[in-house]
């Protein structure tokens, strides 16, 4: 059962990646694009897109399709794991599928400290370049209402 559920999140990746195998992508995403060509892009490809104001009043977008959320930005954009069809998988198993997939080079385990509620938490990731030398990391996301850990893949132009 786990190899069918990884074939079908390896042909998910793939039918999602560009057509340029040299050079794939998520959803055609780039930390590259303006903000307005990336909600353009998941717009064409039926996402619908929301524009909020978050904390501070930052404004924030996100896009839905069915389950899968996308967070466009013109530094970082989020994918949760519905996009990939991997919520059962661990984070570090996502990470090698999209290496395996050509998405990203090798990736490497790292860890960061986060501060919730005044206890400090870690977070584990996995992380790598693309093609394109954007940084790509898949982390653990923990839901606080149900406690469930899911991947969660972040696209940045950080070096």
């Amino acid at each position: 059962m786990v190899t069918i559920k990884r074939q079908l999140c390896s042909l998910a990746i793939t039918l999602m990646a560009s057509t340029a195998v040299a050079n794939p992508t998520l959803l055609g995403l780039s930390t590259q694009m303006s903000l307005d060509e990336q909600i353009a892009t998941l717009t064409n490809q039926g996402f619908e897109c929301r524009q909020t104001t978050a904390l501070l009043d930052l404004a924030r977008h996100t896009c839905r399709q069915g389950e899968s959320v996308v967070e466009p930005n013109a530094e970082r954009i989020r994918f949760s794991c519905e996009v990939f069809e991997a919520c059962t998988m661990t984070y570090d198993a996502l990470a090698q599928l999209l290496a395996d997939n050509g998405v990203v080079s090798d990736v490497a385990p790292e860890q960061e400290e986060m501060n919730m509620l005044g206890n400090v938490v870690k977070i584990n990731k996995a992380c790598g370049r693309t093609p394109t030398n954007e940084r790509l990391c898949v982390r653990e996301k923990v839901s606080y209402t149900s406690g469930q850990v899911t991947p969660e893949v972040e696209l940045s132009a950080e070096q």
